[in-house]
């Protein structure tokens, strides 16, 4: 999928939201439950960073939540490409969510 985002720069965004990780994981206390969100559909700022986050602090997955609208149907209104979405609530550019407690 390429939405006009170099490797490079994703690179720099992942680097960027690990330093922010390892700053809330410090501050969390024990029990804590530290929830991780994107408003981005790439695997490198979403599910890897969540895997980094429970190999290097310990934490344990509780829950994840995605929508991805660019695996949804799509139509082209006005020469525009428009995702079709039925659940108005759903109406986003994408989401990744992830609940983690700390042990």
């Amino acid at each position: 999928m390429n939405l006009h985002i170099s490797e490079r720069q994703i690179s720099s965004y992942q680097k960027l939201q690990r330093k922010l990780i390892a700053e809330a994981v410090r501050l969390l206390k024990p029990g804590g439950v530290l929830c991780y969100s994107t408003c981005s559909v790439r695997a490198e700022e979403n599910q890897e960073n969540t895997k980094h986050i429970e190999n290097k602090y310990g934490l344990q997955l509780l829950e994840e939540n995605s929508f991805n609208p660019f695996s949804e149907k799509s139509v082209l209104v006005g020469g525009i490409n428009r995702i079709e979405v039925v659940d108005p609530l759903e109406d986003t550019i994408g989401y990744y969510c992830a609940c983690l407690r700390k042990p």
